[in-house]
């Protein structure tokens, strides 16, 4: 199984809890380096881990509401590159779940005047 050791509160805030505080904060799952925002974390690991490829658990992923902390991540930095080159709580309702939101895309995308 991938299933991962490291508990969600071990890895990072969440999104919704640290929203009153600023950023959230994340530690590195390669190096155990913490306190890191999404931009910090993403700069670090280019600067430190570009060629580390190991399985871990992204601590971004598992800070939103619909993380699974059991989801794996082959290739962490790429992951971070791909994944997380915006914050999420800017663009997203982080109070509603995943489909619910697809959902609103999809009725707000048909009241777009072309």
């Amino acid at each position: 199984s991938n299933r991962s050791e490291t508990s969600t509160s071990d890895n990072t805030e969440t999104y919704q809890e640290s929203a009153s505080s600023g950023h959230p904060t994340f530690k590195c799952p390669l190096c155990q380096e913490s306190n890191f925002t999404r931009q910090r974390l993403l700069d670090h690991c280019n600067s430190n881990h570009l060629f580390q490829i190991v399985p871990v658990t992204c601590p971004i992923c598992v800070s939103l509401p619909w993380g699974d902390p059991s989801q794996i991540t082959r290739n962490f930095v790429s992951h971070l590159n791909q994944r997380h080159q915006f914050d999420y709580g800017e663009f997203v309702n982080l109070q509603l779940d995943e489909e619910t939101q697809y959902q609103t895309a999809v009725e707000e995308s048909f009241q777009v005047n072309i």
